[in-house]
């Protein structure tokens, strides 16, 4: 629907303290029937916006770009199953896909791919098995014979090991468009059930400038992006035109939680946002609209319980993601900073900020710091450099939540690099452990200033250690 004349400022923001997602009022903004364009039929505003369970076969569903990517970061064989549910949701005609998230889902799909390269060369180039040769006065002791016939079988099998790297390697480089995730939905997905706008590109464009402008969700959280946030508009109309021909309560799998979306409560988002129920009601003929995560959908439609368990990690880990950065987004960020604090054995948020080039960072608990220089690399990623005092390294993956051995770690004897996801860990000579992963960076020009955000912990010697 078009909104247009809007001349009229909005009421005063309450002093009270509102959910996130209420509106603030902007001078730029208001028709002073802009909630008479938004909320037309009063007759359904008291109406509860219930939707059954994704079981029901008079539910329809469809599933957003982050959920498409999930498989990548699961085990392989859980991939049939998940293949199975796509397949019977598709036999009863009720698995949609929004065009837009389909392209979405090619560009980020390539990252994914790429990290696992990155992944690959990294697990390579960390393979040491140190020094094997002993000086010329020690040949002959007990025990230096015993010690070469070890360190030939170390050399083995390290050249094996590397060898079937390389085996693995070669495999994800010749994938082509027909990896193991991208063939699943070759099989679920086609003309028949991916879903476009049915209005022309300048409709579309001329309809989200008056939508962006009045902050009428969803998408306008993201205006600030090269393409002003129109994809998650573009999803929208895609959704509404399901509602519009099939006329059914709609499902929609997401783990986007922006408030654009969501009403949101301590960061999380709570239930979808009365604009959105509103609109969708209008276009289906009064049938409901909820926003729900994988894993939900999957254990409705009892789906095996280990791969509900692994899917909703998965999750977990990208969604703690998205809140970190949001929260960031929606707080007063102070110009410069390079020390964080925690205590020890928890989780906290890291937000660096320094001059263009990097510089040292610090994190610290009661007892421990650990100090070493970092530097821009591109978005979302960064080169960290050891301090030649504690051990450091980068941990490529780690699921929030599980516990991780860093006992056979060893440290790296230059910068690496480090990509949003991974881990920096560190060890100091008091056998203290750091795990910082990676939320976000920026990328700057040379005269603005580099942000690096991270979830870390600080373990003491001896305790468990956790991804945080």
């Amino acid at each position: 629907m078009m909104f247009t004349g809007f001349n009229m400022t909005g009421p005063k923001e309450d002093k009270l303290t509102k959910p996130e997602g209420a509106e603030k009022a902007s001078p730029d903004t208001s028709d002073p029937f802009r909630l008479e364009g938004i909320f037309e039929d009063v007759t359904q505003i008291f109406k509860p916006n219930r939707v059954k369970e994704a079981s029901s076969p008079d539910v329809i569903i469809a599933v957003d770009t982050n959920v498409l990517l999930l498989p990548y970061t699961i085990r392989k064989d859980g991939l049939p199953k998940l293949q199975t549910f796509y397949q019977d949701l598709r036999s009863a005609n009720r698995l949609y896909l929004p065009a837009r998230v389909a392209r979405e889902f090619i560009v980020h799909r390539d990252r994914k791919l790429s990290e696992l390269l990155k992944m690959i060369t990294d697990v390579r180039s960390r393979l040491n098995i140190g020094e094997t040769k002993l000086s010329p006065i020690l040949e002959g002791i007990e025990g230096s014979e015993a010690m070469a016939m070890a360190s030939k079988a170390l050399a083995e099998a390290k050249g094996q090991y590397t060898k079937a790297i390389g085996v693995v390697e070669e495999q994800v480089r010749g994938w082509s468009g027909d990896d193991p995730v991208t063939s699943v939905y070759d099989k679920v997905f086609d003309a028949a059930n991916i879903v476009s706008p049915t209005q022309t590109n300048e409709e579309i464009l001329s309809e989200w400038k008056i939508r962006l402008k009045e902050r009428i969700p969803p998408g306008f959280k993201d205006g600030g992006k090269p393409d002003t946030g129109i994809g998650d508009f573009l999803v929208w109309k895609a959704l509404l035109v399901l509602g519009e021909v099939h006329k059914k309560d709609l499902i929609f799998v997401t783990g986007e939680e922006k408030a654009d979306w969501f009403v949101r409560v301590n960061g999380a988002g709570a239930y979808p946002r009365p604009e959105l129920v509103a609109e969708y009601r209008k276009h289906s003929g009064g049938k409901g609209l909820r926003l729900v995560e994988f894993h939900d959908v999957l254990r409705e439609m009892d789906v095996a319980q280990d791969i509900v368990i692994e899917i909703e990690k998965a999750e977990t880990t990208a969604n703690n993601i998205i809140r970190v950065s949001s929260q960031l987004e929606e707080r007063h960020i102070q110009p410069f900073n390079t020390q964080a604090r925690t205590s020890l054995g928890s989780t906290s948020v890291a937000d660096f900020r320094m001059h263009h080039g990097g510089r040292n960072i610090t994190f610290y608990a009661e007892g421990a710091s650990f100090t070493f220089s970092v530097s821009e690399q591109g978005e979302d990623s960064l080169w960290a450099y050891p301090n030649g005092k504690d051990m450091m390294n980068n941990i490529p993956v780690g699921t929030i939540g599980n516990r991780i051995d860093t006992t056979s770690m060893f440290s790296a004897k230059e910068g690496f690099s480090v990509i949003k996801g991974q881990m920096i860990w560190a060890r100091n000579a008091e056998d203290f452990n750091l795990l910082a992963r990676l939320i976000r960076t920026s990328h700057p020009d040379i005269e603005d200033r580099f942000e690096a955000t991270f979830m870390f912990a600080i373990y003491p010697p001896g305790s468990p250690i956790i991804v945080p």
